[in-house]
């Protein structure tokens, strides 16, 4: 059985796949916008973990989340694009439903 966890290096870039072309000023980072990274599951406590988005990919069809500093090491994460803040994709279209990542764990 695989674990729906990863291991990533603290100063690691996370991507986030589309199948669409999100259009990326639409999104923002943190408590109470479309992507947050945070250290509790619920995301309503623990911190949340500022980075810099970037369009990436081939076609555009990700966003690079990087961090502004290290992650703590060995701290799990937990990540989620919430829907009906902002976001969409060049269409102007907004995201269905808010969408849950497996969490991961940075390495020691």
């Amino acid at each position: 059985c695989l674990s729906k966890q990863l291991m990533l290096i603290e100063n690691g870039i996370i991507t986030i796949h589309f199948n669409e072309v999100p259009l990326l000023s639409t999104f923002a980072i943190g408590s109470g916008n479309e992507i947050q990274l945070a250290t509790a599951s619920g995301f309503g406590s623990g911190n949340f973990i500022t980075v810099t988005l970037r369009s990436s990919g081939a076609y555009g069809t990700q966003i690079s989340l990087i961090p502004t500093v290290a992650l703590a090491a060995s701290t799990t994460y937990y990540l989620r694009v919430v829907t009906g803040v902002g976001g969409t994709n060049e269409g102007g279209q907004g995201l269905g439903s808010t969408v849950y990542f497996n969490s991961f764990t940075t390495g020691t």
